[in-house]
């Protein structure tokens, strides 16, 4: 039996994904939609049963003939029949069990669920139908808010390559990581919903072989099918490590991948609407000509657009959970994460070049800072990493790299235990070398190396440093004013008498005090963007907190 997403043909289904306008360009929308009606109630029917599929069903139609009598038609709308309709509806729910009406509600909301993805499917397919467009002519249309529509826009004002640059650098969106209360989704059914949402983009390919096309439909309704198995939601609320595990997942699953496409799409949008001049044709220019084009329309050149917080591990407002300990976990485990993302990065491009010395040379600067690196490794007896690549300079130069980040590449020598080279304690030092290895390519004929495998990587830690995410420390102000009236009481009335301490001071107050231990201690294990602030929620104004603090203070001093 062919899949569900057989064509009657190939150019037909090309057609659709092309369609600017019109009926056609909904139809693969509707495909996917009814395709995974189909397989949703195939799973209905073996995991629940015949009765629970036939519920849907008689449920779904009445539905359906509610809406269609409620649409303006020639005539007026049947609201009798649309009444009718909906009072069917509510007589067949309000028949059912408990159980009934929970299997019922959980495969309605299956249904949509599988809807929101296809529709989430549907919107990267026509964002790709606008782009074949905007590519078929100078004068393709743009969508109405893509970056690229605004760049024209300001071309058309009269803006300059240079004003358009200056105004990008008064840009930074800056997302933040919250654990909202009502966010009770699982783990397990967060990897579900995007290995459906990886299928159904597999499925846009053009041409797929229709075996090819079974194993996908299979592989989705074995996904449906474990989603169905799956509780929707956590049986006892997550912990604060469970919070911030989660809102790590997005970084592997999605932002670490996103974040050079994204300032790939800004460099390519500036490209189109403001072209180098490529006048020169001439033989002798043509490698000066493309090392230049090559370094202009990179993606390092470009302003830091955006930058990561989170709230999650740092937020006390009204969650006991969130202890010192859980900020150090935070930053602990974002710093991690991030550290073994940049050697995953690091060691592809340890993979990819293995540019030789014997064929095309290095930078001085290069020279000077693999010779001062290769000198610490001799002085503490670790020179087998130098005698291993003696010819490939680039290559000792990651490896240095990956050193200081705690690993080497895989097919060189182990890092030891006690590394010669101190590991970063600020991402400008990382910047600097990965600078000076970009210079080096763009300097010796390797400008496309450069951009495709060390940009990239520049753009990241731009972004994520060596701390992935700024961490905000927050605490409500009537927390802040009781431990200001505890601790006042502290202060000697004149500055003769002792400091007598209190024999114990409240949870509450002991808690805000080791926050800021914990502040004091953190800022010297990790870079200063790690924690940038301290967020005192609950107060009109940082105004609020001082008259607390001075009003305390000025009545221990009357007394």
């Amino acid at each position: 039996m062919p899949s569900l997403w057989s064509p009657t043909d190939w150019p037909q289904r090309l057609a659709e994904l092309q369609a600017p306008t019109g009926e056609l360009k909904e139809a693969p929308l509707r495909r996917d939609v009814r395709s995974l009606g189909m397989l949703l109630g195939e799973v209905l029917r073996e995991q629940a049963g015949e009765p629970l599929y036939e519920a849907v069903e008689a449920l779904r139609r009445i539905a359906i003939a509610r809406r269609e009598a409620e649409a303006p038609q020639i005539g007026a709308a049947d609201q009798a029949a649309a009444t009718a309709h909906l009072q069917q509806a509510l007589a067949r729910v309000h028949t059912l069990d408990l159980p009934a009406a929970y299997q019922l509600a959980r495969a309605f909301g299956f249904y949509f669920e599988l809807i929101n993805l296809a529709e989430t499917n549907h919107r990267k397919r026509r964002r790709l139908s606008l782009q074949l467009n905007q590519n078929a002519s100078a004068s393709g249309s743009i969508q109405r808010g893509d970056l690229r529509g605004t760049l024209r826009r300001l071309r058309q004002a009269g803006f300059t390559t240079e004003q358009v640059h200056a105004l990008l650098t008064r840009i930074c969106v800056s997302p933040v990581f919250t654990a909202h209360p009502t966010e009770v989704a699982r783990r397990s059914v967060m990897f579900k919903r995007r290995r459906i949402s990886d299928l159904l983009e597999q499925l846009d390919r053009i041409p797929v072989p229709e075996p090819h096309l079974e194993s996908l439909e299979r592989d989705l309704l074995a996904e449906i099918t474990a989603l169905w198995q799956t509780d929707d939601v956590r049986s006892a609320r997550p912990t604060v490590l469970d919070e911030i595990r989660m809102a790590l997942d997005y970084y592997e699953s999605s932002l670490f991948d996103t974040l050079p496409v994204l300032y790939s799409e800004v460099a390519a949008a500036l490209a189109a609407e403001y072209p180098h001049d490529k006048s020169s044709n001439s033989v002798t220019n043509k490698s000066n000509h493309d090392k230049s084009s090559a370094t202009q329309s990179s993606i390092a050149n470009l302003p830091q657009l955006i930058r990561f917080g989170s709230w999650i591990g740092g937020d006390r407002d009204g969650n006991p959970f969130v202890t010192p300990q859980a900020t150090r976990d935070a930053l602990a485990m974002a710093r991690a994460l991030l550290l073994t993302h940049y050697r995953r990065r690091l060691q592809n491009i340890f993979e990819q070049l293995a540019s030789s010395t014997q064929q095309v040379p290095v930078s001085k600067e290069l020279r000077a800072l693999l010779d001062g690196y290769l000198s610490q490794l001799r002085t503490a007896g670790q020179s087998a990493l130098g005698e291993r690549f003696p010819h490939e300079s680039i290559r000792l130069l990651i490896a240095c790299i990956m050193m200081r980040l705690g690993a080497t590449p895989q097919s060189a020598v182990p890092v030891p235990a006690n590394p010669a080279l101190k590991p970063y304690t600020r991402a400008a030092e990382m910047l600097s070398d990965l600078t000076t290895l970009r210079d080096s390519l763009i300097e010796n004929s390797g400008p496309r190396l450069a951009e495709m495998l060390i940009d990239p990587l520049l753009i990241e830690v731009r972004t994520y440093g060596l701390h992935l995410q700024t961490l905000d420390i927050r605490q409500h102000a009537r927390v802040h004013a009781a431990a200001v009236a505890e601790v006042s009481a502290w202060c000697p009335s004149n500055s003769t008498d002792s400091l007598n301490l209190p024999s114990a001071l409240s949870d509450q107050t002991a808690e805000v005090l080791d926050t800021f231990r914990a502040i004091a201690e953190l800022k010297q294990t990790y870079s200063p963007e790690s924690i940038r602030q301290y967020v005192i929620s609950g107060a009109t104004s940082a105004e609020d907190v001082l008259q607390v603090i001075w009003a305390r203070a000025s009545r221990r001093r009357q007394s």
